[in-house]
């Protein structure tokens, strides 16, 4: 008897949702054929149901006339399988589905027969049982077919977000979902940005624009949403009495009557608010306000995932330009040192992340070697920005000034006017003269290089350490401080060891610093084990002492070192 069209929750029910082959129609028949009495099946308007088992469909539905227009108000009017008695003897058992009315059963006296009200009773009661099980059977399929159909919407939303492009039409095509299963009339999405601060629409379905720009141009959903906000329901059966003005005014100009707001929540997470619109005044059923949260939890995944996605491209173009960034980074450091027939020289940079803040240089000064090595503040991009402006001002600076120490005192200058508080370097500045081997330095807060003396018959002892500490404070604090230079002189066999503090601080998982004294054994041991040693052997000797004494650990900082020794 029941078809199979499936009933969408806000629709209006009638007959012809339920008839299949004609069934019922024909049981009438034969029970009016059994008792005596006429027993149809009518529909909500008093049309009489009746068998036409040769025709397709089997059935048929009678135009209603005068006469039926009582059997009519009884079914709209009347309690659900309850007898109602028309003034003509007549009784009405009304059919409800889903609290609808549906249509009814008429049992009346057989024409040109004297009516029998005892009979017609008695035919009342045994019909109300069977009106009773056709309700049921009916109420059953009405909720088991909104159920698939709900099921079918989010299975449908879920496919649809699994393959997600465009995310405000995935959020549009989910409101029509929502609007065809709920049976609403219209519908907005709106998702919270800018850190939760803002909410900006995102979706729309039946709504004009005029109503659109004055909801958003009255920021109506933090005045109206804070309870959906909160990840709860709010349910607006009639918008005549809301407390929210600015929205009755809105919703009254648009022609709507009721709403249904619910939050946007996935895994505890407040993506926004979905509003649903009836124009017509409704109190959703609690089996709707569950669908609707069931559908907002879709979308609020789907927002999630869309929002994962845009984070993880952003990501990967992150990552594209800070490789990129670090390629440039590692071509701004010297490929090679200038080569000098009394004087070897190797450095080694290795950075903890792709973009470090340490730094070096090796420059052809006009015949003598300048050698500048510094560490700027911070990691990663701030460090890498800092670490190249620091490298040009020395660069800019070491062609012009006279002394290392003015060097010093005119990249400190520039640094501290143009970065902020709390950005400042530290670097080591050394000039050589190739032919005397004379080294003229000043020291900006960096960690003193030293000087390890070879063993010759004079008044230094074999492998004795020379700290260079003349100089001044860090660079970018005080464009007043000014710095001191001194000299020293490398004889054949000496070697100089400049380097930053990723190096002595270079640390294992239990907490132990590589520290100064190993980085001094490591370099006297490789002399001492080879004396003729170059500068790379002696780079290569105090890396692989480090890399010996951290093992696994891989939290570290920068590492930038400077072997120079003199022939």
């Amino acid at each position: 008897m029941l078809a199979e069209t499936p009933i969408p929750s806000g629709e209006a029910i009638a007959i012809h949702d339920f008839l299949t082959d004609g069934s019922f129609s024909a049981l009438c028949a034969r029970l009016t054929a059994l008792f005596g009495v006429e027993v149809t099946f009518r529909d909500r308007h008093g049309g009489k149901i009746a068998s036409e088992p040769a025709e397709t469909p089997p059935w048929r539905i009678d135009d209603p006339t005068e006469a039926d227009r009582p059997i009519a108000e009884a079914v709209e009017s009347g309690a659900s399988c309850k007898p109602v008695r028309l003034t003509d003897g007549r009784v009405v058992l009304p059919l409800r589905i889903a609290e609808r009315p549906m249509g009814g059963l008429l049992i009346a006296p057989l024409a040109d027969e004297p009516t029998d009200p005892d009979r017609i009773e008695r035919v009342a009661q045994a019909a109300g049982l069977l009106a009773l099980t056709v309700v049921e059977l009916c109420n059953r399929e009405v909720s088991l077919r909104r159920r698939n159909a709900e099921l079918d919407v989010l299975f449908r939303l879920s496919s649809l977000f699994v393959g997600a492009g465009d995310l405000d039409e995935v959020l549009r095509i989910a409101l029509e979902s929502a609007r065809q299963i709920l049976g609403v009339d219209a519908g907005t999405v709106h998702l919270l940005e800018r850190d939760d601060r803002e909410m900006a629409m995102h979706a729309a379905v039946g709504l004009s624009d005029d109503f659109l720009d004055w909801f958003n141009a009255l920021d109506i959903p933090r005045a109206a949403d804070h309870q959906a906000l909160s990840g709860g329901v709010v349910v607006v059966p009639e918008f005549g009495e809301y407390h929210d003005r600015p929205l009755r005014e809105a919703a009254t100009a648009e022609g709507l009557k009721s709403m249904l707001s619910v939050g946007l929540v996935f895994k505890n997470k407040i993506y926004g608010v979905m509003r649903l619109f009836t124009r017509r005044a409704v109190t959703f059923r609690q089996s709707q306000q569950m669908l609707a949260r069931s559908v907002g939890e879709q979308i609020s995944a789907s927002v999630a995932a869309a929002r994962l996605e845009s984070q993880r491209r952003r990501d990967r173009q992150m990552r594209r330009h800070v490789r990129l960034a670090a390629d440039v980074q590692r071509r701004m450091l010297p490929s090679e040192a200038p080569s000098f027939e009394s004087l070897d020289v190797s450095a080694r940079y290795d950075s903890s992340l792709e973009l470090g803040g340490d730094f070096y240089d090796l420059i052809d000064l006009d015949g003598w070697l300048g050698i500048v090595i510094g560490d700027v503040v911070g990691k990663g991009v701030p460090a890498a920005l800092l670490m190249a402006s620091v490298r040009s001002l020395f660069r800019a600076h070491a062609t012009h000034a006279e002394t290392v120490s003015e060097v010093a005192r005119r990249v400190n200058h520039t640094l501290t006017r143009d970065t902020l508080p709390g950005e400042f370097a530290t670097a080591f500045i050394a000039w050589i003269d190739p032919q005397s081997r004379e080294l003229w330095y000043a020291n900006a807060g960096h960690d003193p290089p030293v000087i390890v003396r070879a063993a010759r018959p004079s008044a230094d002892k074999p492998g004795a350490v020379q700290k260079l500490e003349a100089g001044g404070p860090l660079l970018g604090v005080d464009a007043s401080f000014a710095y001191d230079h001194d000299s020293v002189v490398l004889q054949p066999g000496d070697t100089l060891v400049a380097y930053t503090d990723g190096v002595t601080d270079a640390m294992t998982f239990d907490g132990r610093k590589f520290g100064r004294e190993r980085l001094m054994n490591s370099v006297q041991s490789q002399l001492g084990e080879k004396p003729d040693s170059s500068a790379r052997e002696v780079c290569d000797r105090v890396i692989w002492d480090i890399r010996r004494f951290v093992g696994l650990n891989t939290e570290r900082d920068d590492i930038t070192l400077i072997v120079l020794r003199a022939r």
